[in-house]
């Protein structure tokens, strides 16, 4: 219960412009894990569900949870969440793959290309 009256005050503190609260939440890092939320939910639990079995000490269980969690949540979001945010991300997908699709068969073409032309 103290917990929870501790962190509505800091909320309710947070809430003014201009307070150290509002400051320190507005810091770069903490925008950062605040937008990477969804993704550190998604995973959390599938991350400390497989370090609780690699280690008895709960020091080192939860630094290297929190560590880990946050190297794969951000690896998540650059790659994967991030970009499918946008509207067009299926076409750039298609894009992209179909980009790489024409460079694949171009290479292919200039192998055989050098096969048949006896010297090169």
């Amino acid at each position: 219960m103290a917990a929870m009256l501790f962190l509505c005050l800091v909320l309710y503190v947070g809430a003014f412009p201009g307070g150290v609260t509002s400051k320190v939440l507005s810091l770069g890092p903490i925008t950062v894990i605040g937008g990477m939320c969804y993704t550190i939910y998604l995973f959390h639990y599938q991350i400390f569900s497989l370090l609780v079995r690699t280690t008895s000490n709960p020091y080192l269980f939860y630094a290297i949870g929190i560590l880990s969690m946050l190297a794969f949540c951000t690896l998540f979001f650059v790659l994967i969440e991030r970009p499918c945010v946008k509207p067009r991300w299926p076409k750039l997908l298609l894009a992209k793959v179909r980009s790489r699709h024409i460079v694949l068969e171009q290479k292919c073409a200039i192998r055989r290309l050098h096969t048949f032309i006896p010297g090169t």
